[in-house]
């Protein structure tokens, strides 16, 4: 899926395996807009072990972030889901 102009500074980038970054013209495997180059996200991948991870933080005016993954494993065989979730808030300064 393709992130262009001011939407792709907006990624998210929690949970990930790995970023390739593809240099020069890639249009041809990429579409027009990957004139300079690609960045392609790679998103970790449910597995057959229990894992999670918890992240947080804060700022001034009411801001957080809370970030958190869980795998879960559903079955012995290859069943499995991973989710993740992400919540960033921010309260505007009230006027005097």
């Amino acid at each position: 899926m393709s992130i262009s102009k001011s939407r792709g500074s907006y990624i998210e980038l929690y949970d990930n395996a790995r970023v390739e970054v593809a240099k020069g013209p890639q249009s041809t495997l990429f579409g027009r807009g990957a004139l300079i180059g690609a960045l392609n996200v790679i998103q970790n991948k449910a597995g057959p072990d229990l894992d999670w991870s918890l992240a947080a933080e804060g700022g001034d005016l009411g801001y957080y972030q809370i970030d958190g993954m869980l795998n879960l494993p559903l079955s012995d065989t290859r069943v499995a889901a991973r989710g993740r979730s992400s919540q960033k808030p921010r309260r505007l300064p009230e006027e005097p």
